[in-house]
């Protein structure tokens, strides 16, 4: 079913690839997956029938140990059958915007960057001693975010938050600066999912004291008399007149909205400028230059693995305020249910050794054994987020988060006397 043509003329390393994937038999696939072969050549006949098509990844299937290698191979199956730019995460990367002038990164780069997975502990252990946080509740959202909570409370510790609401984390602040919502403000949002701008006008002024990031910081940068100053805060309109062409500037402002022209799909951004099936840049960096997915993880007698990911209601824990509290209930097998004489409806504790919350059993036959779902986010019926409980280390390759790699137990709830 393979392109040859489109091989030989677009791929990098492939020859080196087929060695090495001749050891992934479909019989050792089976095993490892617990998928049968025969659903894995239907979807192979399948993609071939129906291409051209794009793979779409998502949030959660990176977010765990070996997440990145996973994400490398399925990367390859749409150039395998000829098509350009069939594995999609994000576009941005190929938008004609000039993202460096719009941040500032020409201008130098951070001392420092430490990875949001591993702030907790530094914050905990006082390393950080002024903290300024803005589009985020880190509180809520962070793994091991008891550590985050602990940080944050110490008195060691001065924290700034700007936010539109009383978040968790706003709520453990020492000065909280009011943010206008996108109602109250001017701004030109650019997706990762297509190739639209469109122009995000204010219906009301901003409320109160509300003011937002880009001016916020212009303030800041003017008291501490910071170098460039005139360079960075420039009218916004004059900013986004260098960042963008002026003839999709202009339609922008006249007509509300504005078709950017990605890149060409057959020109990529490696060394070779083909798609890398063996990437020089991952052996530069000592990783497997072929992509080298894990055979899972694994859970040891009477854990589970947990997944926590989205709700349909919820933008992280955004709209709580509209819908309530995102659900406290964790998802079980029925035959896991049955092994622990757990009932529907039924609470229970999920605990690790970074913490334990009480939920509510949700008796369901979509999830497989020995794995357990809870919403991200969710706040437990003893008040903690699920985050607690979240492995907060990060993955070799890309050093992103692995979230859904945290193991746990379940058990009935602890009564003290």
């Amino acid at each position: 079913m393979i392109d040859r043509e489109f091989i030989d003329r677009y791929i990098y390393g492939f020859e080196k690839f087929v060695e090495y994937i001749s050891r992934y038999t479909l019989d050792y696939i089976e095993k490892v997956t617990g998928v049968p072969r025969g659903r894995i050549i239907k979807l192979a006949e399948f993609m071939y029938k129906y291409r051209p098509f794009a793979i779409f990844i998502g949030y959660g299937i990176q977010r765990r140990r070996g997440g990145g290698e996973i994400v490398r191979a399925i990367a390859t199956l749409p150039a395998l059958l000829g098509i350009h730019r069939g594995f999609y995460y994000s576009n941005t990367d190929g938008l004609p915007i000039n993202f460096d002038l719009i941040e500032g990164t020409y201008l130098g780069q951070p001392s420092r960057i430490v990875s949001m997975e591993r702030i907790g502990e530094l914050l905990s252990q006082g390393e950080l001693k002024f903290v300024y946080i803005h589009l985020h509740n880190p509180a809520a959202t962070l793994p091991n975010s008891s550590k985050v909570i602990e940080g944050l409370k110490r008195r060691d510790v001065f924290v700034v938050v700007h936010d539109t609401h009383w978040s968790d984390t706003a709520r453990l602040a020492n000065v909280v600066l009011p943010a206008p919502t996108f109602l109250e403000k001017f701004d030109v949002v650019y997706s990762y999912w297509h190739n639209y701008l469109y122009l995000n006008e204010p219906v009301v002024e901003p409320l109160g004291e509300a003011l937002g990031e880009f001016h916020l910081m212009c303030e800041l940068a003017k008291k501490l008399k910071v170098d460039n100053y005139t360079e960075i805060c420039r009218d916004p309109i004059d900013l986004l007149r260098l960042a963008l062409d002026s003839e999709i500037l202009d339609k922008l402002l006249k007509e509300g909205f504005a078709e950017l022209s990605p890149k060409p799909r057959n020109v990529y951004q490696t060394p070779t400028g083909r798609i890398e099936f063996y990437s020089l840049r991952a052996r530069e960096k000592g990783l497997s230059p072929l992509p080298s997915p894990p055979e899972g993880d694994t859970v040891l007698e009477g854990e589970f693995l947990l997944i926590s990911s989205a709700h349909p209601l919820y933008i992280h824990t955004q709209f709580e305020d509209v819908y309530g509290p995102i659900p406290s209930y964790v998802h079980i097998n029925p035959r896991d249910a049955e092994r622990l004489h757990l009932d529907d409806g039924e609470v229970v504790e999920v605990y690790n050794d970074r913490g334990a919350i009480l939920v509510r059993v949700k008796i369901d036959d979509g999830v497989v054994e020995r794995t357990l779902w809870i919403p991200r986010h969710a706040r437990s019926i003893d008040g903690k987020r699920v985050s607690v409980l979240l492995d907060d280390d990060v993955e070799e390759l890309g050093g992103g988060a692995i979230l859904n790699s945290t193991r746990v137990r379940i058990r009935k709830p602890q009564h003290k006397s």
